[in-house]
């Protein structure tokens, strides 16, 4: 089975231009327990604690180390980039306003400034004895010019939010394999109901869901999705 990881941030001096980002793993069964422990052998954690203090590099030795499994090891922010953009073109083009250049900080500068190789060995033996490979990563990165122009059009932060979750779940929701494919996605908006933002998920029968602290749906032909307060 498959199981996509997707949370949001940015938007902030420190965090940058507002991304989403979903991290795909395949496993031969999800026993929660056992799938966060090994994420933490991989030092997986929340953004804003890898990234304390404005410090990148333990982050960035995370993403290399993850990346490194797929046999794609950025030497630059500009091919960290390249690998894990969602949309395949930059983030900043040549037309971008000034006030968002701030936040574009894609360029030649080294991604692991003090060389240091990332534990791709060590972190690839812990995934696989416990079942688990690391199958993929990809971020939607938004500006602020286009994320306010994307709340005009959809009317809404919130329903701008969902509408590129939907993205994800078009791409990743008809994978190969046995088991289904199971979405965990960080909360939006504080909300617990989240059926009336389905636009591409109207397609899909819910067979069962929960609305509450954490919610799910149950989608006939796509997977379980879960929108969870400690993503």
């Amino acid at each position: 089975m498959y199981v996509l990881g997707i949370d949001e941030n940015g938007l902030g001096p420190k965090l940058g231009m507002f991304c989403v980002t979903a991290s795909l793993f395949e496993c031969v069964s999800y026993e929660p327990a056992l799938f966060w422990e090994k994420a933490s052998d991989g030092l997986v954690d929340d953004s804003k604690k890898v990234m304390a203090s404005g410090r990148t590099e333990k982050g960035r030795r995370i993403a290399a180390a993850y990346l490194g499994l797929l046999g794609a090891v950025p030497k630059t922010d500009a091919e960290f980039i390249d690998i894990v953009n969602f949309r395949k073109d930059g983030p900043q083009k040549d037309d971008c306003p000034s006030c968002g250049r701030i936040m574009c900080r894609a360029g030649d500068s080294a991604f692991c400034p003090d060389g240091s190789l990332p534990p791709t060995a060590n972190l690839s033996s812990s995934m696989r004895a416990s079942g688990i490979k690391f199958a993929g990563a990809g971020s939607f990165f938004c500006c602020p010019e286009e994320f306010n122009r994307g709340i005009d059009r959809f009317g809404s932060k919130m329903r701008l939010e969902f509408s590129i979750l939907e993205m994800f779940f078009k791409k990743y929701g008809a994978l190969p394999g046995k088991g289904g494919t199971l979405f965990i996605c960080g909360k939006l908006g504080g909300t617990k109901r989240y059926a009336g933002y389905f636009e591409h998920l109207k397609k899909y029968k819910i067979l069962r869901s929960a609305e509450g602290r954490d919610s799910f749906y149950e989608l006939d032909g796509l997977g379980r999705i879960e929108f969870v307060k400690d993503a």
